[in-house]
């Protein structure tokens, strides 16, 4: 099935792209040593929750298709979910970058 190959596939994508914003969270923790609070580089990092999150979600769509296929019952839903689990994050990731330019260009008009 097309939709078990996407899941697995997207789930090793978004672990790849967690273990890159993990290494930039604890890369910007000492880069900012000097200071007196130092960032947060799991809890405060939310590329990595997001991709993390959906990393855990594609392995577990991925192993109930599988269990799905050893049964050789059809998912009519199957693909559609794979594809979505696949896109989601990304769009998360670009919307909350587009939300947070709004938000800093209202700061900017605000200062006189």
């Amino acid at each position: 099935m097309i939709a078990t190959k996407i899941s697995l596939a997207a789930g090793i994508i978004h672990a790849l792209f967690s273990l890159f914003y993990l290494f930039v969270g604890f890369r910007l923790t000492s880069l900012y040593q000097e200071l007196p609070v130092k960032p947060n580089p799991i809890l405060s990092n939310w590329p990595l929750i997001t991709f993390l999150a959906f990393s855990v979600l594609n392995f577990l769509f991925w192993y109930f298709l599988r269990s799905k296929e050893k049964q050789q019952l059809k998912v009519a839903y199957g693909l559609p979910v794979s594809i979505i689990l696949l896109i989601a994050p990304f769009v998360i990731f670009y919307a909350s970058g587009i939300y947070a330019d709004i938000q800093v260009a209202r700061t900017l008009k605000e200062i006189p």
